[in-house]
């Protein structure tokens, strides 16, 4: 669209006088010469609009592809099931204490409620649980857990590494600069070495 819009505005301008002739004001020119001047303007100004807009939808594009990618990692989509587990418990929670405390008009809007919210959260679990299988089960990209790493293997989070003290259900114990130790969970640890601190530790191998 841009380029198009070059070539009728090269157009417009070469049908303009030559060495960027003045106005003769009276002259029977005038009227054509004018319109030629405003025709290219026009002309001029789509292009530059043109342009923009490419850019901004070129732009707009790469973000939400990027947006995308990052919705779609490993350990986003187990914080997302994480997150939303611990909701689906929560409405479980408030339902048994409202169906508990019978049925009056306002427990009742409040169950209604809490069952959509349910329904939605129980669809979106469902939907993400079977993206992640897919990723394990295929070669897609995968995250790390305990069957993966070992004590005395490192692990980076953050961009710092870690030695792994031990091996927990869902977080591996780290060693510090101090006296004590600390836990990262499975969905923070970006890559892993083996015991020499060289040797990659791949997720899922």
């Amino acid at each position: 669209m841009a380029e198009c819009c070059i070539s009728c505005n090269s157009a417009q301008f070469a049908a303009l006088p030559e060495g960027g002739e003045p106005i003769k004001v009276g002259h029977h020119s005038e009227r054509r010469h004018r319109r030629a001047l405003d025709r290219a303007h026009t002309t001029a100004r789509a292009a530059i609009e043109a342009d923009d807009a490419a850019r901004s939808a070129a732009e707009s594009a790469r973000i939400a592809a990027r947006s995308t990618d990052h919705r779609y990692t490993p350990a986003v989509i187990h914080r997302r099931i994480e997150r939303q587990s611990a909701e689906l418990r929560s409405i479980e929670r408030h339902l048994t204490k409202y169906r508990a405390a019978g049925h009056t008009a306002e427990t009742s809007n409040h169950i209604h409620q809490l069952e959509l919210n349910k329904a939605e959260l129980e669809r979106d679990i469902e939907y993400w649980t079977a993206v992640r299988a897919e990723q394990d089960a295929t070669d897609g990209p995968k995250l790390y857990s305990r069957a993966d790493l070992r004590p005395g293997c490192f692990v980076n989070c953050s961009g710092t590494w870690h030695k792994v003290i031990r091996v927990n259900a869902k977080s591996v114990t780290v060693a510090t600069a101090y006296s004590w130790t600390d836990r990262l969970p499975y969905d923070k640890i970006t890559d892993a070495r083996a015991e020499d601190a060289h040797t990659p530790i791949r997720p899922g191998q």
